[in-house]
């Protein structure tokens, strides 16, 4: 808010306001007017990346200027992601470069600088104002080598085989190598860095591999409840999750407990769930329905209950949205 009101006081003194209608206008006293270098910080170069900051701490400052500084690198990074828009298309991964597109521009403003420093600060009646200056090579290098070295550190996973293992790890994976992705377009924003092109592109393609091995997961559902199973195959429906024998064993079984307090019938079931490859995955799901007219309708609320929680847990193994 404080530095939107100090564009204001650029746009009044290039209309021709004084300094002192400025004061009045905006009820600032002499003492607590920000310093110059704030109102009218350096320009960038072929080097170093300014920006100033404001906040109610030294802290918060910076932050403050590192954020204007990664809105910025927001408005060179559109060139920057028109040279790879071919490596997408030719491989018929048009859906892939506009998804990526659209998250790596959601993350601009988190953008992590490896290193800065802080040219100039001042304290003003409690207010924090602060020049910072990044150093694009230094940045970029740092960015790409992280990158660089995850991706490595990783590509040997394609090689897994268990299916349960796959479900646990590869999620992680691609939102990891999706951060890489996103560094090396800033990085490459920055400064001219040799391979990064090549770098991208295998990037993609391992993000890729790993996204159409995870798709290819199903579920062999084995249980002798009719209704769990039946419950079972929709919840999987409804999360796109392909249901085959050749698929991630899925062993279900419940116990049921039926009560009845007062005026209500009390339906509790306790759902036990194993996923089985070479490797498992076991939880227990607790779920419970009430009705006041019988129950067989809290035996029945008590099942809905159990979908829900199954939902929103193979959702989460699964990295699915579970609506």
């Amino acid at each position: 808010m404080i530095k939107k009101i100090y564009y204001i006081m650029i746009i009044l003194i290039l209309s021709g306001c004084s300094v002192n209608d400025i004061n009045v206008k905006l009820n600032f006293s002499k003492k607590s007017q920000p310093p110059a270098w704030y109102l009218q910080p350096k320009k960038d170069n072929a080097f170093y990346l300014y920006g100033t900051g404001s906040g109610r701490n030294r802290n918060e400052a910076i932050n403050d200027a590192l954020s204007f500084i990664a809105s910025k690198v927001n408005v060179t990074i559109n060139s920057t992601f028109e040279t790879s828009k071919g490596v997408f298309q030719n491989n018929d991964h048009s859906d892939s470069y506009k998804q990526l597109r659209k998250e790596t521009h959601s993350k601009i403003q988190n953008i992590n600088f490896s290193d800065y420093n802080v040219v100039k600060e001042k304290n003003i009646d409690g207010h924090y104002f602060v020049l910072i200056k990044i150093d694009k090579e230094k940045n970029a290098n740092l960015m790409y080598s992280k990158a660089k070295n995850d991706i490595e550190s990783v590509k040997h996973y394609l090689n897994l085989n268990d299916k349960v293992k796959i479900l646990k790890t590869y999620p992680a994976l691609i939102k990891k190598i999706k951060q890489d992705i996103f560094n090396l377009y800033i990085a490459q924003t920055l400064a001219d860095i040799k391979n990064v092109n090549k770098t991208i592109q295998y990037a993609i393609k391992l993000k890729n591999a790993f996204e159409q091995k995870l798709n290819t997961i199903s579920i062999n559902i084995n249980t002798k409840q009719y209704k769990i199973a039946s419950l079972a195959k929709d919840v999987l429906g409804k999360l796109n999750i392909p249901v085959s024998k050749n698929g991630i064993n899925m062993y279900l079984s419940y116990q049921q407990q039926n009560n009845h307090i007062g005026s209500y019938y009390i339906a509790t079931i306790n759902l036990n769930t194993s996923l089985k490859d070479k490797t498992s995955i076991n939880f227990s799901i607790h779920c419970g329905g009430k009705s006041i007219t019988n129950l067989e309708n809290a035996k029945s609320f008590a099942l809905q209950d159990c979908k829900e929680k199954l939902k929103n847990k193979l959702a989460e193994l699964f990295k699915k949205s579970p609506n």
